[in-house]
């Protein structure tokens, strides 16, 4: 996927708004930079004076060393896909539970009850914050902001679009649905990909003209998600137009 710089400037921009510090500064860097978790630890950490505390790898396998670092607690922002937030949930303590992060982020899977149970009982307060966004999107394109206690009565939606982010729900033939009924989710906006390496056939496929745009040369791309808005422009997410 081609991204360009200022498709991430626009993501990080927002960041610097949206994900305010709760509880601590900074934020621990665990993950390969060659991952798009990085984008939302390290660059809004930066240009905000805030620090960055990189966990070193000991060589010990799974989450020991990002354990260890937030059993110290302290960090103001936790940047996780769903998967790591339910082994944390099993393996900090829970005083770490209380402590690690004021905000947790998560992203790149649904986010359900069961991966946040132990903060809902032992920090209830602690800010969730859904984020979605393929990775034609640029790390994530959309958040909706609840507590652990929050997510316990029910699966967060996918939220609303970040700055300069188009959301549409479409039928079949390109046509906008009305509110509360499904359709697929298409995306444009700043943080558009430019394409697939080397794939032409791939990107006419996925990323199509936007109808309802503003200005000439809008696109979208097809995400192949179904999803619905609800009265209060919130999106909820609703499977897969494949499955």
């Amino acid at each position: 996927v081609m991204i360009e710089h200022r498709n991430v400037v626009n993501y990080v921009c927002w960041c610097l708004g949206g994900y305010t510090p709760l509880g601590g500064t900074g934020a621990p860097l665990y993950s390969s930079m060659a991952f798009d978790l990085p984008v939302t630890s390290l660059f809004p950490a930066l240009l905000s004076g805030q620090p960055v505390t990189l966990v070193e790898d000991d060589g010990t396998p799974g989450i020991d060393a990002l354990v260890a670092a937030l059993e110290q607690g302290g960090f103001g922002i936790l940047k996780l896909t769903p998967s790591h937030l339910a082994l944390l949930n099993q393996s900090l303590s829970p005083q770490g539970l209380r402590t690690a992060a004021g905000r947790l982020i998560a992203g790149g899977e649904e986010l359900t009850r069961e991966k946040v149970s132990r903060w809902a009982e032992f920090a209830p307060d602690t800010v969730v914050d859904n984020e979605y966004g393929p990775t034609e999107t640029t790390v994530g394109c959309s958040h909706l902001e609840g507590t652990a206690a929050d997510l316990e009565a029910g699966v967060l939606p996918i939220g609303r679009p970040f700055s300069n982010t188009t959301m549409r729900v479409l039928d079949r033939t390109m046509e906008l649905v009305p509110v509360g009924v499904v359709g697929e989710l298409y995306i444009g906006g700043a943080q558009l990909a430019r394409g697939y390496v080397e794939r032409p056939d791939l990107t006419a496929e996925r990323f199509v003209p936007d109808p309802y745009a503003a200005v000439p040369g809008g696109r979208l791309y097809r995400t192949g998600d179904l999803a619905r808005y609800r009265a209060d422009g919130v999106l909820e997410f609703a499977g897969r137009v494949d499955h």
